[in-house]
């Protein structure tokens, strides 16, 4: 019997109907895994795509925001488009001069500690996101954007942001990893994230991968 969950992902129904056995972090409901974990391991280095929604998520603006995320000890990305990282495995991105995207990893106390710190200066506000976030992973992914994107992910510098269509869909892209590990992390308006992710589990099996829990990317989430 399906779970009712606090803060459900935009795409549980999907997942629900594969199978997913479920955890929550953040109060969000996230899929761990659908079956044997180790052939979903297996399968990232292939192609894999993850539902990763539950990630929290936090939108800062305003003309002093990078001077009062800097002064919360957060590596400001030095311009627009670039990234970096947040401790506990999250990811900060600069969309614009004065904005900024931040999403945490599962064990994340940095967006949490941001939002207890609500800044009092003019020229800083928060914004509540609730994107939508997939995790496209393995060998294969630049030939499924191929497929749904006019960008050459090909030709993609890791670590700076895409703003573009996917399947027809606007959508943010960080190409994360090297050369000898893909991954693709995509961003969607909510609204839109049955259509994108219907259109890439369809392009995703037709290329022989699979849909694949968030366990197989962090063994420390657990059912």
């Amino acid at each position: 019997m399906a779970t009712t969950w606090i803060r459900p992902s935009p795409v549980h129904d999907q997942l629900e109907a594969l199978g997913a056995r479920w955890g929550c972090i953040h109060d969000g409901a996230i899929a761990l895994h659908f079956g044997s974990l180790e052939e979903e391991v297996a399968s990232i280095g292939q192609l894999a795509l993850c539902d990763f929604s539950a990630l929290p998520k936090l939108g800062v603006k305003g003309l002093e925001a990078a001077a009062w995320l800097a002064g919360q000890g957060i590596g400001v990305p030095p311009v627009v488009f670039a990234s970096g990282l947040l401790p506990g495995g999250g990811v900060v991105v600069r969309p614009g001069h004065d904005e900024f995207f931040l999403e945490g990893g599962p064990g994340d106390q940095c967006l949490r500690k941001l939002r207890d710190d609500v800044p009092s200066a003019a020229g800083v506000w928060l914004v509540p996101r609730d994107d939508a976030t997939f995790l496209l992973s393995g060998a294969q992914v630049h030939q499924v954007m191929a497929q749904c994107c006019a960008v050459d992910m090909t030709k993609a510098a890791a670590g700076r942001l895409i703003m573009t269509r996917v399947a027809a869909t606007s959508c943010s892209v960080l190409p994360v990893g090297d050369d000898a590990e893909h991954h693709l992390r995509l961003w969607v308006d909510p609204s839109y994230a049955v259509y994108l992710w219907e259109q890439l589990v369809t392009i995703v099996a037709q290329s022989g991968g699979r849909v694949v829990g968030a366990a197989c990317y962090d063994r420390q989430l657990s059912d």
